[in-house]
C-alpha cells in the first residue's frame, strides 16, 4: 500500500513538539531540537502534565494512536509517513519523466523535515540515530537517481537524433556516454533498494511501491543498454588463451590472448592488463592476438585476480570487452647493492648512498627504500625504472659519537619483493664548538650580553641552550636564534663595601657555557671581563651622605624661605621685587609646597640655565610625591627612598626615579660637568610632570 499524506493530526502534533515554532518556514539556524526537552524544560509538556494532575478524564490523542504512545514517538511515526510519501511521489514523477516535479518533491522543506527527524531520533528510545542516517541517505541517493534519469533521457534524445541524421560517429560517442550514465543510474537504484528494505523494516514507511518502481526502473535500464549496444556496436570477444600459473619479481607473468569480432581478429587495438591496481598496455597484432609481460613487485603475495580489458575509443564501432583469471604470486628475495661515500663523519657532513634493487639481474622499480642510523629515520624513497636509488643524508648532532650502523631497508612485508636490510658501518666523531661573548654596560642598572655559538669550522648552531653566569652570583639560560646568536641582560652588581666609593670602576667576569648531553657536539665555554660602574651601596650613601643631604637641603630651604618671606612683604607693600630662587629645594621634612609648585620652580630655573637648582627642585618634587603616595618617612636618604619603592614601580617610573636620583647625587656631590644637558633635563622634567598629573 502506498503511504498517504498526513492530515491535520500531524500538524497538531508538530505544534505540540515544536512549542509553536513553525516547522516548514524555519531556517536550519532557527530550528532547535525541542523534542529533546523534558517536561520541566518544555512549557508545553509542563502544561500538559499540570493539566493531567487535575483532569482525570481519558486523554484523547487520535483515532488510530494508542493512549500509551508518547507524543515524541507519535511525531516520529508521522514524520516517517510524510517523508515516505514525498519519496514515493518523487519516484512516480521520475517514472513519468517529470524530472522537475521529482526533484521538487525532494527539495523545499524536505531537508527541514529530515533535520527535525534527526533531532527527534537523537533523543528518542523508539528511533535510532542509524535510522535517521539511513533516511537522510535515501533522500540524497534518490536525488542522484533523478539526476541520472534526467541525463539519460537527454542523452538518449541526442543519440536518436544523431542516428536519424546518419551521423554514426556522433551516435557512437553519445551511446557510450549514455551507457556510462545508465550504469550509474543502475548502481544508484541498487543502493536505493537496500535503503528502502531497511526503512521498510525499521520505520513506518511502507516501501512496497518504492521497491516495485525501482525494480521496474532497473529492468528498463537494462533493456535500454541492450538496445543501444545492439543497434550501435559490433559485439567483441576477448579470450585469454594462456597465462602463467605462478609469477614473482624474478619470474614475470606471461599472458596471451585474442580479440575478435564475428570470429575475426581485430588488429591495432589497445589491451589493458591489470593486477592489484597496477596496469600495463599492449597492442593486438594483425590477427587480433596479444602478449603481455607483467612483473609483480608491489603486489601482495598469494592468489590475485588478473583482469584483461579492451577499451575501445569513444567513436569506435566495436563494443568493449573484459575477461578475468586467477594467478598465484610468489615472493622473491632481491639483490641489494650499495655504495657509501664515507665511513667516518661528524655533524653537518653529507653521507651519500647509491644503490640498486634487482631480481634475476633485472632492476625492480617502485620498490620503497628507507635509510636509518640507529633509531633515526632519514630518507624514504622508491627505486626508479632501473631499480636504482640515491639517498643524501646530512648528519645531525643527535647521533652520539662512536661506531654506528647505516641500515638500508628495501620493500615491506606486503609486497612480492621480500623485505631486505643492508648494513654499512660509519664512525661518528665529535665536533668542536666555539663561543663568542661581548658584554656592555647599558646604564647603571643593566649589562647587555651578546654572543654566538659556532662549530670550529664556522657553522652556525641554532636552537641551542647557553648558560650565562656573572661573578658566580647570577645565572640564566638562553637559546640561540636561527644564526646561532644569543642576547640577554643581567643586573649590574651593587657595591655593598663601605670602602668603595660610588662611580669607582669595578671588574665583572661573565661566562657563557655550552654543555650538550647525548650529542656529538663538544662542550665549550668562554669568559669575558667587563669594567663597570656599580651604583653606590645604600650603606655607603647613608654613612657618607645622609647628614650632608639633610643639612644642605635644610640650609638652602631656610635661605629660600627667608627670601620668600621678604618677597611676600615686598609684594604686600606694593613693590614688585622678585625673590631669588637660585638656592636649593626647601627643607624636605617640613615643606608645605606641593610637588607641582616645586616642579614649576624647577622649570623656571632651567629656563634661566640654572641646571643645578633645576635638578634639586625637580628631585624634591618627585621625592615628596612618593613620600606622600607610599606614606614613607621623610628621613629616608635619596637612595633609601629609591630602594624602598623601585620594585613597586613600573619600568618607566622606576627609570625616571633612578635617573633623577642619579642627577641629584651628581649635582650635590660630584663634578658639575657630569650634569645632564638642558635638553635631557627638560625631557626629564616633562616626564615628571606627566607622572604627577
Amino acid at each position: 500500500m502506498a503511504a498517504t499524506r498526513p492530515g491535520p493530526l500531524i500538524i497538531c502534533l508538530l505544534l505540540l513538539v515544536t512549542c509553536g515554532t513553525p516547522l516548514v518556514s524555519a531556517t536550519p539556524d532557527q530550528m532547535q531540537p525541542v523534542a529533546a526537552t523534558t517536561s520541566s524544560e518544555n512549557p508545553v509538556y509542563a502544561a500538559a502534565e499540570s493539566s493531567n494532575e487535575t483532569n482525570n478524564s481519558t486523554r484523547h490523542i487520535g483515532p488510530e494512536l494508542p493512549e500509551s504512545d508518547e507524543p515524541r514517538t507519535v511525531v516520529l511515526s508521522q514524520f516517517e509517513v510524510e517523508i515516505g510519501a514525498r519519496l514515493e511521489a518523487s519516484l512516480e514523477a521520475t517514472s513519468a519523466r517529470q524530472f522537475d516535479l521529482a526533484e521538487a518533491e525532494l527539495r523545499g522543506n524536505m531537508t527541514q523535515l529530515v533535520k527535525q527527524y534527526e533531532y527527534l531520533a537523537a533523543n528518542s528510545s523508539s528511533a535510532s540515530v542509524e535510522t535517521a542516517e539511513n533516511l537522510n541517505l535515501t533522500v540524497q541517493q534518490q536525488r542522484e537517481l533523478v539526476e541520472a534519469a534526467r541525463n539519460s533521457r537527454a542523452l538518449y534524445s541526442q543519440y536518436q537524433a544523431a542516428r536519424a541524421t546518419g551521423n554514426d560517429t556522433e551516435a557512437r560517442r553519445l551511446a557510450r556516454e549514455l551507457l556510462n550514465q545508465t550504469a550509474t543510474g543502475n548502481q544508484t537504484a541498487s543502493e536505493l533498494i537496500e535503503q528502502y528494505e531497511q526503512l521498510d523494516n525499521t520505520t513506518a514507511i511502507n516501501a512496497t511501491e518504492e521497491l516495485e518502481q525501482l525494480t521496474t526502473a532497473q529492468t528498463r535500464l537494462a533493456q535500454l543498454e541492450e538496445t543501444v549496444q545492439n543497434d550501435t556496436f559490433v559485439e567483441t570477444n576477448l579470450t585469454i588463451t594462456s597465462v602463467s600459473t605462478h609469477a614473482s619479481p624474478a619470474d614475470p607473468l606471461q599472458v596471451h590472448g585474442q580479440l575478435q569480432a564475428n570470429e575475426t581478429g581485430i588488429s591495432n587495438q589497445s589491451i589493458i592488463v591489470t593486477l592489484d591496481g597496477q596496469s600495463i598496455r599492449t597492442e593486438t597484432t594483425a590477427d587480433g592476438n596479444f602478449t603481455a609481460t607483467y612483473r609483480p613487485i608491489t603486489t601482495e603475495p598469494g592468489v590475485n585476480t588478473l583482469t584483461v580489458e579492451y577499451r575501445p575509443d569513444p567513436v569506435s564501432a566495436y563494443e568493449g570487452a573484459q575477461n578475468q583469471t586467477a594467478v598465484s604470486i610468489n615472493t622473491s628475495t632481491p639483490t641489494v647493492t650499495t655504495t657509501v661515500n664515507r665511513t667516518r663523519g661528524q655533524f653537518n657532513d653529507i653521507v651519500t648512498i647509491h644503490g640498486q634493487v634487482t631480481a634475476n639481474e633485472t632492476g625492480l622499480h617502485t620498490v620503497p627504500v628507507e635509510t636509518t642510523i640507529g633509531t633515526q629515520s632519514f630518507t624514504q624513497t622508491r627505486t626508479n625504472r632501473n631499480g636504482e636509488f640515491k639517498h643524501r643524508i646530512r648528519l645531525p648532532d643527535t647521533l652520539p659519537p662512536g661506531t654506528r650502523t647505516i641500515e638500508i631497508t628495501v620493500a615491506d612485508a606486503t609486497m612480492a619483493v621480500e623485505q631486505t636490510t643492508v648494513e654499512r658501518p660509519i664512525t661518528i666523531t665529535p665536533t668542536a664548538t666555539q663561543l663568542t661573548l661581548t658584554a656592555t654596560q647599558q646604564n647603571q642598572s643593566t649589562i647587555s650580553i651578546t654572543g654566538q655559538l659556532l662549530t670550529e669550522t664556522g657553522t652556525e648552531l641554532p636552537n641551542r641552550l647557553i648558560d650565562v653566569s656573572a661573578a658566580d652570583t647570577q645565572s640564566q639560560t638562553v637559546r640561540t636564534n636561527d644564526t646561532g646568536e644569543f642576547t640577554t641582560v643581567i643586573q649590574v652588581p651593587r657595591d655593598e663595601t663601605l670602602l668603595n666609593l660610588p662611580n669607582t670602576d669595578q671588574q665583572l667576569s661573565i661566562t657563557a657555557s655550552f654543555t650538550p648531553t647525548g650529542l656529538n657536539l663538544q662542550n665549550t665555554s668562554t669568559t669575558t671581563t667587563l669594567e663597570y660602574s656599580p651604583p653606590a651601596s645604600p650603606s655607603l650613601r647613608r654613612t657618607a651622605y645622609g647628614v650632608g643631604v639633610v643639612l644642605l637641603i635644610g640650609g638652602t630651604v631656610v635661605v629660600w624661605r627667608r627670601r620668600e618671606t621678604f618677597a611676600g612683604i615686598t609684594r604686600t607693600s606694593g613693590e614688585t621685587t622678585q625673590s631669588d630662587e637660585t638656592s636649593a629645594p626647601q627643607q624636605l621634612e617640613t615643606t608645605a609646597i606641593s610637588p607641582t609648585a616645586l616642579l614649576d620652580r624647577a622649570q623656571d630655573h632651567l629656563d634661566r640655565n640654572d641646571t643645578e637648582a633645576a635638578i634639586r627642585l625637580g628631585y624634591a618634587a618627585l621625592r615628596w610625591n612618593y613620600l606622600d603616595s607610599y606614606d614613607l618617612s621623610s628621613a629616608l636618604t635619596y637612595w633609601e627612598l629609591y630602594n624602598s619603592i623601585h620594585d613597586d614601580l613600573d619600568t618607566s617610573e622606576a627609570e625616571i626615579l633612578f635617573t633623577m636620583t642619579t642627577a641629584f647625587e651628581q649635582a650635590v656631590y660630584t663634578d658639575q660637568d657630569d650634569l645632564p644637558a638642558d635638553t635631557e633635563l627638560a625631557a626629564l622634567l616633562e616626564s615628571i610632570e606627566t607622572l604627577l598629573e
